[in-house]
C-alpha cells in the first residue's frame, strides 16, 4: 500500500454577493455574479481537503479535531484504500465512495489504520470520511490515507460555498439515527443527516457545525451557565479556550445560528437573551461581513418564546439577515430522547436549502 501524507486544501473562493434587501424571506433576490478576478481563477489542487476546524499547530503529519461533521475528502486511484486515525475510541465515521455510503466505522483508542474500501475494480473514485458524532466523543487526529495498487489524485476543492452553523444537539444530529424511544449512544448520532449537512449538500457547500448537546446562548440545558455557546464558538478544538479558531481560513458564505431551546429549558429573562442574541449576530458580522445571516426560531417554543428570536433580528436590523421558523412533525417520527428523527433533519434541511439558494 502506498500512504500519503496529509495535504490541505487551499481557500476555495467564496461566492461572492453584492448588497441587497433580505430582511424578510418571502422575496427571492437573484445572486450577485462573482467578480471576474474571482471566478477566473483557477482552484488549488491538494491530495486531501479538510472541512471543519482542524488544529495543525504545530506543523507535522497529523490534524486534530473534535467538532460535528469535520471531514477529509480524497480522490483516490486504485483499487481500496484506508485512513489512519489517532485518537479516542468510539467516534464514529461515515464513509462515502462516489456519493454513497460503504461503511460506518468507530475508531479504537492510539493510532490505527481503517479500512474504507476494498476489492474494487481498479478506478477513480471519489472518496469522503465523515464525523458523525460531535466533540463529547474525544479528539481524532488524521494520519493519512494509504491507497491499495494506486494514489491520491489531487483534486480541486470539493465545494463552491460555505456554510457555518452555531447550535446545540439539533445540530449536532443527536440521536437521529435510533429506533424509537432510545436513549443516545454515540452510534445513534450523525452529524451527516443533520438540517444543516442535508442543507450544506443541496447547495454545493462545506459546512463548518460548531454545535454541543446541551448549550445555549446565555444558558444551558436546566439553566446552568457553564461555558454557553458564545464562548465555545472562537474555539479550534472544543475543550482548549486557548487554541483560537483563525475565521480568516473560512470566511463564510452563510451563518446561521440555531440556539435557544436549551435557553428556554429553564426560567429566562427575555431581555438578557435578546441582548445577547443581538451581541452574537454582531460578531458574526464582524467575522463574515459579506455573510447572509440566518436565525432560526422553533414552532415548540410557542408564541411567548418565539418573538425571542424575531425581537433580536428586528433590533439588529441588518439588510443579510434572514429569520427561518423549523417545525417538528410528530407523523416524521422521532429519534432519541425525544430529538428529531433523520426525516424530519430532511425536510427541513431542504427547506433551509431552499431559503438560501437563491441568496447566495
Amino acid at each position: 500500500m502506498m500512504s500519503a501524507p496529509p495535504v490541505t486544501s487551499g481557500p476555495a473562493p467564496s461566492a461572492s454577493v453584492g448588497p441587497s434587501p433580505l430582511a424578510s424571506a418571502s422575496a427571492p433576490v437573484p445572486p450577485t455574479p462573482a467578480p471576474s478576478a474571482v471566478a477566473s481563477a483557477a482552484p488549488e489542487l491538494s491530495e486531501v481537503h479538510f472541512v471543519g476546524r482542524f488544529d495543525r499547530d504545530p506543523p507535522g503529519p497529523g490534524a486534530t479535531s473534535t467538532w460535528s461533521g469535520t471531514a477529509f475528502h480524497a480522490r483516490v486511484r486504485g483499487t481500496g484504500a484506508s485512513i489512519r486515525l489517532s485518537g479516542a475510541s468510539g467516534v464514529y465515521f461515515e464513509v462515502r465512495v462516489d456519493g454513497e455510503r460503504a461503511r460506518v466505522f468507530s475508531t479504537q483508542r492510539g493510532e490505527r489504520s481503517y479500512s474504507l474500501f476494498r476489492g474494487r475494480s481498479l478506478a477513480t473514485y471519489e472518496v469522503e470520511v465523515y464525523r458523525r458524532n460531535e466533540a463529547s466523543a474525544g479528539k481524532v487526529t488524521y494520519q493519512g490515507f494509504e491507497v491499495d495498487g494506486g494514489e491520491l489524485v489531487p483534486s480541486p476543492p470539493p465545494y463552491a460555498r460555505r456554510i457555518e452553523v452555531l447550535g446545540d444537539s439539533i445540530t449536532c444530529g443527536y440521536g437521529t439515527e435510533g429506533p424509537k424511544g432510545c436513549t443516545f449512544s454515540h452510534a445513534t448520532e450523525s452529524a451527516y443527516v443533520s438540517y444543516a449537512a442535508v442543507a450544506a449538500r443541496a447547495l454545493n457547500a462545506s459546512a463548518h457545525l460548531v454545535c454541543f448537546s446541551g448549550k445555549g446562548l446565555i444558558q444551558n440545558y436546566g439553566g446552568g451557565k457553564h461555558e454557553p455557546m458564545p464562548q465555545l464558538y472562537g474555539r479550534t478544538l472544543l475543550h482548549d479556550k486557548h487554541d483560537t479558531w483563525d475565521f480568516g481560513h473560512y470566511p463564510a458564505d452563510v451563518v446561521v445560528i440555531n440556539l435557544g431551546t436549551n435557553d428556554i429549558s429553564a426560567e429566562l429573562e427575555h431581555d438578557d437573551f435578546i441582548e445577547a442574541y443581538v451581541s452574537l449576530l454582531e460578531r458574526a458580522r464582524r467575522l463574515h461581513p459579506r455573510a447572509l445571516l440566518v436565525a432560526i426560531r422553533w414552532e415548540h417554543w410557542g408564541t411567548s418564546k418565539q418573538h425571542l428570536v424575531s425581537d433580536a433580528v428586528k433590533r439588529f436590523s441588518d439588510d443579510r439577515l434572514l429569520e427561518i421558523q423549523f417545525n417538528i412533525e410528530r407523523d416524521e417520527g422521532m429519534g432519541c430522547d425525544g430529538h428529531p428523527s433523520a426525516e424530519t433533519h430532511g425536510r427541513l434541511g431542504k427547506k433551509l436549502a431552499d431559503l438560501l439558494r437563491d441568496r447566495i
